[in-house]
């Protein structure tokens, strides 16, 4: 009895049924992982120095509050003035820091786009940490944009710490 003759190609292995196994235990490994590492995270708590007591509470200051005033350009002696007026209105500690800058850039939407707002309060807020360091190093800004501020000028808002130190 004679056997067929197979061809050398049936016997070719196929590794389609393969690469879908190898396809799903990629995942699966992705997800242990991911797993792996967000059960994990330590929680930082800062040491408690209970031998110095901050001069102020941040708890009870609201961050509603705060110097709201508009520039069309940024003039440092300008702003220190408006700072120091704010302060002594307020009857707040004459040493306070700045906290939080929030710079919203005006534009008319009839001539321009909110990207001509974006650039002003980028702009002026480069200028303010170039120009008065001593105010506005380490301060957390941000940037937006409104039609109801005027164009080419910029709303700053302030949030003030008193008696807070840096």
């Amino acid at each position: 009895m004679r056997r067929a003759r197979v061809r050398g190609s049936e016997f070719a292995e196929d590794a389609t049924e393969q690469a879908g196994w190898m396809y799903a235990d990629l995942f699966l490994g992705l997800m242990v992982i991911f797993l792996a590492t967000i059960s994990f995270v330590p929680t930082i708590t800062p040491e408690k120095n209970t031998a110095e007591k901050p001069k102020s509470e941040l708890n009870s200051m609201k961050l509603d509050d705060g110097l709201v005033k508009l520039y069309s350009t940024f003039i440092p002696e300008e702003v220190k003035a408006d700072i120091e007026k704010y302060l002594t209105d307020k009857n707040q500690d004459l040493n306070s820091t700045v906290l939080y800058v929030q710079l919203t850039g005006g534009y008319d939407p009839k001539i321009e786009n909110s990207s001509v707002g974006v650039a002003n309060a980028v702009q002026f807020g480069v200028e303010m940490k170039q120009k008065a360091p001593e105010l506005f190093a380490g301060v957390s800004f941000t940037i937006s944009t409104s039609t109801g501020v005027p164009s080419q000028t910029v709303g700053v808002r302030m949030a003030l710490a008193p008696g807070a130190t840096k």
